[in-house]
């Protein structure tokens, strides 16, 4: 009897265990209802027989009780359900029964119980129900019999009683096959999952393995070279290699959970955020950037290009789609050794993209079903929802998915596309070239080719997007330049004689060109992504794009790069960025570390917490951060939960602090939830640089990143270096050829007095230097170099040294730039200084 009473109680615990409001609303309404109804039905025609008055009061009091819950002592909350136990039994159970008894039937006493076993239905699990309901009508019996001289139970009161357990009972039988029902398809769903997931990554994981076991057995043999280590070319090609290999293991792997996941959501497509889409491109680049297993699976796909159209949807969606039927189709390989699959893409009535191999083939009597949910056809593992959702997100956009198969010879999935009208094609290409060309308007652009015609034919269509372009046939040539002018992008041939792309792309992240060393870099290569992608990405570079692509893939690719580039010295993001604060929460140790190498790397500081718990502790003892990324899954007190205490009981100057969202599940239920607590942005693990950094910028008071990805307004070379707005106000006063001259004279003679006090190792009148070009660099309008020397300047007076050994070549180059700048835009010379 004891573990049937705790079972019960457990139970009744767990269904208030989400602190919902509910037993603080019946509260409420019980405080008020008891004695309204008790004074409605004494001025009633028919007054009751038994007078309850003091039973009331008490229900009355013990709902009062119930709705004061947040006042409870912290001692006497743990308590709080059981009481409310107590008081749902006593008022709803015993009390409304009983009094219809006392009073012999009649409809108000029926209408009384048959709520009260409604409300305690809401407020109980089905088996607490039936326990509060046959218990309370059995005391209610008891005492009726031991108090009334006329013990007769009247036949409403059996019929209410049998009745409404009978309502509960058959209630709870359909629950619970509704429920068995939902487990089960929450088992398959489950099943599916870890079998998909354990699948995809078995391979991967082997071979990161196999990866760590090939470079783990080359470094003993270098420490056996002499005690030191050393490698030969050889070996340091063969690590090289493997290194690559281990990170298309993780690719694969990254891609594998992400094509799962995506089939779990329901709400994955937004509307409002489709664009128009090239099918070809898009097609090429996902046949391209799939993972595949080997090249010899690689090897199998082909793109059979009839006639591009165009489609308006989801990139990442369409993108998605390709992979499912890639996969779905290369699964059949190791048992049909000859097979081919051939995506094509024909612009017909349908517009249609077609994905045909030559497997085993689907049964007639199985192709009617591929597009339900858990439906798999001939395979031992995988969710069932790839096909289910390669439907959904087709219906999406308009369009829909078929297939037609013969066995034994092919099968082929067909993807029809509505018809867009042309016009708004143009349109849609027009304004993404607009977009790409505000970016990149006044940049400074280096492009790297051994191809005199390629050179000239670039350098002209990226003129007419505003860049100013200079060119270099190789990379040695590159670098050279690159020393004589801190150029804001490279585009970058990838193979050239002399020293190819790769090479050069190498030396200037390792510092060959003192400063450039995070300058935006795109490869620039008639090869195709997968045979030169990863190792562009290996060396340093930001983006890849091909010979053959249009003016507006080109300008897309080159902004992108410019936008997810690390900042450079004396840039406003740099600005933004440097020497502020983050509260880093995560529960993992590995990503902390992984994310807090990057905020250091743009001049951040870092403090660490664990989980929400720690990170409150810390805002509480005085750590004062400039953001929070707040892992929303963590044990104890996770993301949301620690969002939601910091606003509301933390003081000002902690609870407006934002917080930027971490998480690998990125649910539009997830999005939604991170803002009703209070987040200010969402990031989805793992974190993308780029993504991350413009976040942080975007919270922090930086260039703020518009709709569609582009920075609104995005700053020009000249905007970046000059600060036009107070520049052009000297322009109207009419003293700007009066002033200006003198002031950079006045700069180059601090510079000057800078690099003296540095030799003599002058401390004070370095700081003193920097202090004077502090404020003359400020009143000049020369913005990018005033930033630069208040980052050095913040740094000294707090007794320290810059990080970078190169900090003053990097102002005397900001020092060139701005009289360039003034020369070129405002025909000001520097005028000498005086003694």
């Amino acid at each position: 009897m004891k573990e049937l009473i705790r079972s019960l109680y457990e139970r009744y615990c767990a269904h208030h265990d989400m602190e919902r409001p509910f037993l603080e609303w019946i509260g409420i309404v019980g405080f008020a209802a008891f004695p309204l109804f008790y004074l409605l039905r004494q001025t009633s025609a028919l007054p009751p027989l038994y007078d309850d008055l003091a039973l009331r009061i008490a229900a009355s009091l013990m709902c009062l009780l119930l709705a004061v819950r947040r006042w409870w002592p912290d001692r006497a909350k743990r308590f709080y359900i059981g009481y409310s136990y107590l008081a749902v039994f006593y008022c709803l159970s015993f009390l409304l029964s009983f009094t219809m008894l006392k009073n012999h039937g009649g409809t108000p006493s029926v209408v009384n119980m048959v709520m009260g076993a409604i409300l305690i239905v809401l407020l109980a699990d089905w088996r607490n129900t039936v326990a509060m309901l046959l218990s309370g009508y059995v005391l209610s019996v008891l005492v009726f019999w031991a108090t009334d001289s006329d013990p007769r139970i009247p036949p409403e009161f059996v019929i209410s009683a049998a009745g409404s357990i009978l309502v509960v009972v058959v209630g709870a039988l359909s629950h619970y096959g509704q429920k068995r029902a939902e487990l089960e398809r929450l088992r398959l769903l489950y099943a599916g999952l870890a079998g998909s997931v354990a699948h995809e990554m078995r391979s991967p994981l082997m071979q990161i393995r196999h990866v760590l076991d090939a470079v783990a057995a080359d470094l003993p043999a270098a420490y056996r070279a002499g005690g030191s280590i050393s490698f030969t070319h050889q070996q340091v090609g063969d690590m090289l290699r493997a290194v690559g290999q281990g990170q298309d293991a993780v690719t694969r792997g990254l891609q594998a959970i992400t094509v799962t996941l995506q089939q779990l959501n329901p709400n994955a497509f937004d509307a409002a955020s489709f664009r128009y889409l090239s099918a070809g491109q898009y097609v090429k680049q996902a046949v391209n950037e799939f993972a595949y297993e080997d090249y010899t699976h690689r090897a199998r796909v082909a793109v059979s290009e009839l006639n591009d159209f165009s489609f308006r949807g989801d990139e990442t969606a369409f993108t998605l789609i390709l992979f499912n039927l890639i996969k779905n189709a290369l699964y059949y390989l190791p048992t049909h050794p000859h097979l081919t699959v051939t995506v094509a893409v024909d612009s017909g009535r349908p517009n249609r993209v077609v994905v045909r191999d030559t497997g085993p083939g689907i049964p007639a009597d199985q192709v009617a079903g591929l597009f339900g949910e858990f439906r798999s056809t001939g395979k031992a593992e995988g969710t069932g929802l790839g096909l289910a959702f390669c439907r959904r997100a087709m219906r999406a956009i308009g369009g829909d998915i078929a297939c037609r198969s013969e066995p034994g010879e092919f099968t082929e999935f067909i993807l029809s596309f509505p018809t867009v009208p042309q016009a708004q094609i143009e349109a849609d290409e027009q304004e993404a070239l607009r977009r790409a060309a505000h970016v990149l308007a006044g940049k400074r652009v280096l492009v790297v080719d051994d191809e005199e015609l390629v050179r000239q034919s670039i350098s002209s269509r990226l003129a007419a997007l505003g860049c100013q372009v200079d060119a270099a046939a190789d990379g040695r040539e590159a670098l050279e330049a690159m020393r004589h002018w801190p150029y804001e992008l490279v585009l970058m041939d990838l193979h050239m004689p002399v020293s190819n792309g790769f090479d050069a792309t190498r030396q200037i992240r390792r510092g060959a060109v003192p400063g450039c060393e995070h300058t935006p870099i795109v490869g620039f290569s008639g090869s195709p992504t997968s045979a030169v992608g990863t190792r562009a990405r290996q060396v340093g570079m930001n983006g890849f794009v091909g010979k053959d692509c249009s003016t507006v893939e080109l300008a897309q690719a080159m902004a992108q790069a410019l936008e997810g580039a690390a900042p450079q010295p004396g840039e406003p993001a740099t600005t933004a960025l440097v020497g502020k604060t983050v509260l880093l929460v995560e529960d993992n140790a590995f990503n902390r570390a992984i994310v807090k190498a990057r905020l250091v790397e743009w001049g951040m500081q870092v403090v660490e917490a664990e989980h929400g718990y720690k990170a409150l502790h810390l805002l509480e003892a005085g750590t004062r951060p400039a953001v929070i990324l707040m892992d929303v899954e963590m044990p104890g007190l996770d993301g949301l939960a620690a969002t939601r205490v910091l606003r509301s009981t933390m003081p000002d100057s902690v609870k407006n602090t934002p917080v930027l969202a971490l998480t690998g599940h990125s649910s539009p239920e997830r999005r939604d939830a991170a803002r009703a607590a209070g987040m200010n942005g969402f990031l989805t693990k793992p974190l993308d640089p780029s993504a991350l950094r413009r976040e942080l910028i975007h919270v922090l008071g930086g260039n703020r990143i518009a709709a569609g990805g582009a920075t609104a307004p995005a700053a020009t070379a000249l905007t970046t270096v000059l600060n036009t707005r107070r520049i052009n106000e000297f322009q109207r006063m009419g003293i700007l050829h009066e002033l200006l001259p003198g002031c950079l004279g006045e700069i180059r003679r601090f510079v000057a007095r800078l690099e003296e006090c540095l030799g003599s190792k002058d401390r004070n009148g370095v700081h003193d230097a920097l202090h004077s070009l502090l404020g003359m660099s400020g009143e000049a309008g020369a913005q990018a170099l005033h930033q630069a020397v208040e980052r050095v300047y913040g740094t000294i007076s707090e007794g320290e040294w810059p990080r970078e050994t190169d900090w003053l070549a990097q102002i005397r180059r900001l020092v060139d730039l701005t009289e360039a700048a003034m020369l070129d835009h405002y025909a000001v010379r520097c005028e000498p200084a005086s003694s």
